[in-house]
């Protein structure tokens, strides 16, 4: 199954089955985020559990499905911070991480490292969607965002991506290649958004746990 119908058709049914960590209510109004919750916990501890219920086929797509999500969610309320309560009202997706002191998100890389390292997820099915999942997430903001968050510009969301210090991580063999392929891949993306920019004489602008 390609990763975008997995996306459509499964991953909202396999989404609403992880293992949800509940946030409490001085965080959530904080926020201001009534249906804040968490999941997976530092270092993506409750992968298991949080796999469990996913058909072994399908957990790459979910992981990957996940890793888009989450990233795009980070890197949204990092760096675009006046377009996030628009985004979080528009979908309300779990955030990866966890509170104590305050709210942790975790860095979302880890979900391919921890599901490679876990046994949970076959590597080979890992480095087989690679390509799927970086193209993915480029159509996604490329052909979707623009329309759905137009305070968030394009080139500038996937140069965050690219230059956050999430990249550090690189534990795992799938990971680095995931990295090296998006930075080839989403700096094209720039390149495109820019020629298109210049081709409208306007600042084109996109729509991210």
């Amino acid at each position: 199954m390609k990763l975008s119908s997995y996306f459509k058709q499964d991953f909202p049914r396999h989404l609403s089955q992880l293992e949800f960590r509940p946030v409490n209510q001085v965080l959530k109004d904080l926020f201001h985020d009534p249906f804040l919750v968490l999941f997976g916990g530092r270092d993506w501890a409750h992968v298991q559990q949080d796999l469990a219920p996913i058909p072994r086929n399908q957990r790459a797509h979910f992981v990957y499905a996940l890793l888009a999500i989450v990233l795009t969610d980070q890197c949204i309320q990092t760096y675009f911070k006046s377009a996030y309560p628009a985004w979080r009202e528009a979908t309300a997706y779990p955030k990866f991480g966890w509170s104590g002191f305050g709210l942790h998100n975790e860095n979302p890389y880890k979900l391919v490292s921890v599901a490679e390292s876990s046994g949970l997820v076959d590597r080979a099915a890992l480095q087989a969607l690679l390509p799927e999942f970086v193209e993915f997430l480029q159509d996604v903001v490329l052909e979707h965002f623009a329309r759905e968050l137009p305070a968030v510009d394009v080139p500038q969301f996937f140069q965050h991506l690219l230059a956050d210090g999430i990249n550090a991580h690189q534990s795992g063999t799938v990971l680095p290649a995931l990295q090296a392929m998006a930075r080839q891949t989403w700096l094209l993306a720039d390149a495109q958004a820019a020629a298109t920019e210049a081709a409208r004489g306007s600042a084109f602008h996109l729509r991210t746990a």
